[in-house]
């Protein structure tokens, strides 16, 4: 009986040897099956890519090539043809950020020159979100902030000459016709406006003189 035992012993230890031998090669076929699927997919991606990459059409060429990456990490190829790709692209939007940045300049300049400032402005802020490292925009930005306030400033001071002047037409033309009273309230008007001007202030004094010797002339008249 135990001549027996030892028996079946062996046969279960060599089946289970046979068992383990035959699940190794059905792994290695598995995987060599996996792995010529992945060759496939490899050169049918780079059969894609490569000529993308030639017609220069790297934004299309490059998801390609990460594929073809992902699928043998340890392979060279893909590698170096990501690095030119990226590079390629990289140019390509200094180029296109380029021209764009050229196109906003011009039309912030024109605006500039037109004084219309708060157009202009907002074209050189799209000037520096295409180049940021640029400083001609922001110099101009300065430049408009300055600019537009002189521009107020003078404004303000033509509508306060404007006052001025009409104030003092009306305050001759009433010294004019002899309207004492008159020609000293627009003049007074006028100093109030202008306080540095000096001829509103002569006038008032001349006025006054004036209705007084007016005055003398009419009693001695009488």
């Amino acid at each position: 009986m135990f001549f027996f035992v030892q028996v079946d012993a062996y046969a279960q230890s060599e089946e289970d040897i046979l068992n383990s031998i035959g699940a190794e090669l059905e792994n290695e076929a598995e995987a060599k099956k996996k792995r010529e699927a992945a060759e496939k997919q490899y050169e049918s991606l780079k059969s894609k890519a490569d000529p993308l990459f030639k017609a220069g059409k790297f934004d299309k060429a490059e998801p390609l090539y990460k594929e073809m990456e992902n699928l043998f990490p340890d392979k060279d190829y893909p590698k170096r043809q990501l690095a030119v790709v990226e590079q390629k692209l990289e140019d390509e939007r200094a180029a296109k950020a380029e021209e764009l940045y050229k196109s906003l300049i011009a039309a912030a300049d024109q605006l500039l020159a037109q004084e219309k400032w708060d157009a202009a402005k907002l074209k050189y802020e799209e000037a520096i979100k295409a180049k940021s490292d640029e400083s001609y925009p922001k110099t101009k930005i300065a430049d408009i902030t300055k600019l537009k306030k002189e521009a107020e400033d003078a404004k303000k001071q033509a509508e306060v000459q404007a006052k001025y002047d009409a104030s003092i037409a009306l305050a001759d033309k009433a010294l004019e016709n002899k309207q004492w009273d008159a020609a000293v309230k627009q003049y007074e008007d006028a100093s109030k406006i202008k306080p540095s001007e000096k001829y509103p202030k002569d006038q008032i004094l001349k006025a006054a003189q004036l209705k007084k010797d007016a005055e003398e002339a009419a009693k001695q008249d009488a």
